[in-house]
């Protein structure tokens, strides 16, 4: 039997502490892939369709972008999910902000570390969803939550900070600028 590059992927079961995944605008259905757990950077656009427990960080998108688990997505305590945006008001998920989407259950802990990308706008009270089902829609299952983690730079101007938020209905996270506690 012939091998392919793909082959290579069947057995990726884990991201090691120093690696870094990198998806660039495909579907990993094909690929077999089996449940991911992620100890180092796991990125991109596309799909995952598996369950991925991330222990490392999750950043998705490629300035920005939208990252979809098509399983079920955990967070562990040492979970970092990195989220850019380069607009809140009227933003548009994978093309102003990043987005994670989960098919599954997303179980939460660990932080939520948000980046913002050259020419963000000034804060409104309009929050942008980053955690959510296919879609846009809520999830099918939310447990947890994430603590608000870096503001990079910090503070935003002026003296603001990315905090998550994690409302009952719908079951999403938000990413909101708020005032830098002193």
């Amino acid at each position: 039997n012939a091998s392919t590059p793909a082959d290579g992927l069947r057995s990726f079961a884990t991201n090691g502490a120093q690696g870094d995944f990198t998806i660039k605008n495909r579907d990993l259905a094909a690929l077999s892939a089996p449940n991911l757990t992620n100890n180092g950077v796991l990125r991109g656009n596309g799909t995952y369709f598996k369950n991925v427990t991330n222990n490392g960080t999750v950043a998705p998108g490629l300035s920005p972008g939208i990252l979809t688990v098509s399983g079920n997505y955990t967070q562990s305590s040492t979970g970092h999910l990195e989220i850019e945006a380069a607009t809140i008001s009227g933003a548009t998920a994978g093309t102003d902000y990043d987005r994670l989407v989960v098919t599954g259950t997303a179980n939460l802990a660990g932080v939520l570390d948000g980046v913002a990308l050259p020419g963000l706008g000034p804060a409104t009270s309009n929050p942008i969803d980053v955690v959510t089902g296919p879609g846009g829609a809520a999830l099918a299952t939310r447990t947890g939550t994430l603590a608000t983690g870096s503001t990079t730079p910090r503070p935003l101007s002026p003296n603001l900070v990315f905090q998550p938020r994690h409302p009952d209905s719908p079951q999403v996270v938000r990413l909101f600028m708020v005032p830098e506690a002193s």
